[in-house]
């Protein structure tokens, strides 16, 4: 299986993952210009990602022993 980039990618956030968008937001100086949205969650809190967003989002808090920003399981979408 190949999987690229740009592929959409559907995770669930924990509570420290909708903290730190959130904080990422207001770091980035977003929220002067822009009301906070948090990432939209289906019924069950699935949100999608493009995968280079969600690696360039939440990769510098990913390491061993870390608080994880989302679920281990990651659900690849690909278009059929």
């Amino acid at each position: 299986m190949n999987i690229n980039l740009n592929d959409v990618v559907r995770i669930k956030l924990t509570a420290r993952g909708k903290q730190l968008h959130k904080d990422n937001w207001n770091a980035y100086g977003l929220s002067k210009e822009h009301k906070y949205e948090a990432p939209k969650e289906d019924a069950e809190g699935w949100s999608e990602w493009q995968l280079w967003h969600l690696m360039n989002e939440f990769g510098e808090y990913l390491y061993n022993g870390c608080e994880m920003p989302f679920e281990t399981e990651i659900e690849i979408k690909k278009e059929k």
